[in-house]
């Protein structure tokens, strides 16, 4: 996903997603994508509305759920960067079809670029993550040519001389993100919530990337 243009949407042609559908259309909000378990709409150049519509047809439920604990996640650690920032107005649930459907407002962020640096640093280091590693090991990894053999997007080469001609500053932001990735797997595995941090689950502030959506119920 290189937009937000989702793939694999979960619901669609039911009589409730015909209703959110033909509500916020009227209300002038464009749909910009679905997904698995949630829609994407704007009305202008500010916040999006992402609803979650999950592949149970049966309301919010689990992917609701899971959701939250990402949104509850960011709304307590809003000072960091790599996290999406979400209105002040609270979440709300919404009725449609006699279901409960959870209903956020975040910034509006822009797509990875294609075979960037940046859509290989998220390969890799929520690859990493899951692996009990410290950054410095990290580190080794990603300069080892080794690790790019079967990533389809940028040069495994190009990505190793971007990385060893950061300065400290530029250094220190991955180090960050990792270790935040990091928190999040192990946040996610205690709470019973499958990895779902890849490139198509991380969009970008500028020259930030920011984490959107990294967990996955098991259960569903």
């Amino acid at each position: 996903m290189k937009s937000y243009e989702f793939i694999n949407e979960a619901e669609i042609r039911t009589p409730a997603s015909k209703e959110i559908r033909t509500t916020l259309r009227k209300n002038g909000y464009k749909l910009l994508g679905s997904g698995a378990d949630a829609t994407v709409w704007a009305k202008n150049t500010g916040d999006v509305i992402k609803i979650i519509m999950p592949d149970d047809h049966m309301g919010a439920g689990t992917a609701g759920d899971t959701f939250m604990k990402f949104y509850e996640f960011c709304k307590q650690n809003s000072t960091l960067q790599n996290l999406p920032k979400f209105s002040a107005q609270e979440s709300s649930v919404f009725k449609a079809d006699n279901k409960d459907y959870v209903m956020v407002s975040m910034e509006r962020l822009s797509p990875i670029p294609e075979s960037s640096f940046q859509e290989a640093m998220v390969w890799i280091l929520s690859d990493l993550a899951t692996k009990r590693i410290s950054w410095d090991d990290a580190k080794k990894e990603i300069v080892n040519p080794n690790t790019w053999a079967n990533f389809e997007g940028m040069n495994g080469d190009q990505v190793i001389k971007i990385f060893r001609s950061l300065d400290k500053k530029g250094l220190l932001e991955l180090e960050v993100l990792y270790k935040l990735m990091t928190l999040l797997y192990h946040k996610g595995k205690i709470n019973k919530l499958g990895w779902d941090l890849h490139t198509e689950n991380a969009m970008m502030r500028g020259n930030t990337i920011v984490i959107t959506d990294p967990w996955f119920n098991m259960n569903t």
